[in-house]
């Protein structure tokens, strides 16, 4: 006859989450992690490096090319299966409510992705033109910029994480999420679902940090194109750094009297660059 083991002696296994570069779940090359207490337990995360960073942006570079150059039509589709893949989510719903995070996050990030992914095959009809030129057809087009990467602070809710991601999305550009503390597992573990959806490996990534190395050498990178630092308080530094590699930056939100369109539209079009073609009309 078996012995039953008192339930209060079993020891619980934490949950270690892992970074999210070119498709792969990692641990950091520094081998460093941090942890943090919920109200199931503690949560291990990796504390990811320079090398990390740099790796991070070689595999967005390439992705966010294969990405721009696909149709806006895909892109949407790709977007609204993240939606589906996000409406059932169970490893979000537990870790959103240890963290006093949302309510009904599977609700908020589906909602989320699915409204962006509208956009995608719009924004040309948007924010292109055609120009009045004599004698000569010019007409311009939005183009993403590239590779954008997001630093949020460590209290970030789920809101402010998925709001800026799927902007950068639809707009054509790869992302790379830098973020710590609560926010940093929340971000490991949305990755978890994104990793089973369609999108490109490079496409989206999460470096978690709790040093400032990881940031600054995303600011500071010639290949870094956006630099979205709108929710983070300690953002002055930054912005000199992306400032010498002429990295676009984002200052300031649309206000919230305007309709959620016309906000989501503002957080597209300050990661997008537009292409000019000029040639002479024919007889």
């Amino acid at each position: 006859m078996k012995r039953k083991v008192p339930r209060s002696s079993r020891v619980p296994v934490h949950r270690t989450v892992k970074a999210y570069v070119n498709g792969a779940f990692i641990r950091s090359e520094s081998g460093r992690t941090y942890r943090i207490h919920s109200a199931s337990g503690p949560v291990d995360v990796p504390d990811c490096s320079r090398k990390d960073a740099r790796d991070a942006i070689r595999a967005a570079r390439a992705a966010g090319e294969r990405w721009a150059a696909s149709s806006a039509y895909l892109r949407g589709q790709i977007l609204y299966r993240l939606a589906e893949m996000l409406e059932n989510a169970p490893q979000l719903t537990a870790v959103a409510a240890d963290l006093a995070l949302p309510k009904d996050p599977n609700e908020v990030a589906a909602d989320l992705i699915a409204h962006y992914a509208g956009f995608t095959d719009k924004l040309g009809q948007i924010l292109g033109s055609t120009n009045a030129v004599a004698g000569h057809a010019s007409s311009t087009e939005p183009l993403g910029v590239g590779v954008c990467v997001v630093h949020l602070p460590d209290s970030a809710s789920l809101l402010d994480l998925l709001e800026a991601s799927a902007a950068a999305l639809a707009a054509g550009n790869a992302v790379i999420i830098s973020t710590g503390g609560a926010a940093g597992a929340l971000a490991c573990t949305l990755a978890e679902r994104i990793a089973v959806s369609d999108l490109p490996a490079g496409l989206w990534q999460v470096l978690p940090s709790s040093r400032p190395e990881v940031i600054k050498t995303l600011a500071g990178s010639t290949d870094v194109r956006a630099l979205d630092v709108l929710n983070h308080p300690e953002r002055g530094p930054l912005e000199r750094l992306a400032t010498h590699s002429l990295t676009k930056i984002r200052h300031a939100a649309p206000r919230e009297e305007y309709s959620r369109s016309h906000r989501s539209l503002a957080s597209i079009r300050w990661q997008i660059d537009y292409k000019t073609v000029l040639g002479p009309i024919g007889k």
